[in-house]
């Protein structure tokens, strides 16, 4: 009976402090859409979109190889791997939370509708083709950061922040390669944050492992 008490009350301390990410994820992702809906682009923004964007052209192999860790078909090789080692819960997450992200980043831009750096500003060096849509939030960093806030809760936590850098190398290379604002991509990592966390209350994943 103890132990029944014990890990109901850890269950319960989890889904707590989950829940009350959930609220500032949420509450993030609100708050910077109303600024890039209501707001122009401030000169900082611009500023700080320049100086990344301009980085030398060495940056873009390593950089557009690590990107890839945001786009959707990485929803389906990570959550397929995940199946094959059997991590069958982790899998499902991975899947559920991914697509969840991408779904709303879409949605998301369509109500906000802002254009990307290179509708709007000069001497933007556009290193990627084939780019449609709006700029906020930016999908890529959206997606890896929902499957990292999935992923790091099946990890040990000395691992996790691991992945998070990849989360800030993805939403980096965006803004490098022409096709993201900086709070585009903010705007993303909070909305993947949202999503990740959403999945876990979801899927109630208070395992460590499956």
């Amino acid at each position: 009976m103890g132990a029944k008490l014990k890990n109901l009350h850890r269950y319960y301390s989890i889904f707590s402090y989950k829940f009350t990410q959930l609220i500032i994820a949420c509450t993030a992702v609100f708050v910077l859409s109303l600024v890039v809906k209501l707001f122009p682009i401030s000169q900082l923004e611009i500023a700080l979109f320049r100086l990344i964007n301009h980085l030398p052209g060495v940056l873009y192999l390593p950089l557009v190889i690590i990107m890839q860790a945001g786009a959707y078909f990485s929803i389906l090789i990570f959550a397929t791997i995940a199946f094959v080692f059997k991590k069958r819960f982790l899998a499902a997450e991975l899947l559920f939370g991914g697509t969840l992200a991408w779904i709303l980043a879409w949605a998301i831009k369509l109500a906000v509708v802002r254009p990307r750096p290179f509708e709007v500003l000069s001497q933007v060096s556009l290193r990627e083709s084939n780019v449609y849509g709006f700029g906020f939030p930016s999908a890529h960093a959206a997606v890896a950061a929902a499957l990292v806030a999935v992923a790091s809760f099946h990890f040990k936590s000395c691992y996790s922040w691991l992945l998070w850098v990849a989360v800030l190398i993805v939403a980096f290379a965006r803004i490098y390669m022409g096709v993201h604002l900086p709070l585009d991509v903010a705007g993303g990592v909070a909305l993947g944050w949202f999503a990740g966390l959403f999945t876990q209350l979801i899927f109630k994943s208070t395992r460590k492992s499956d």
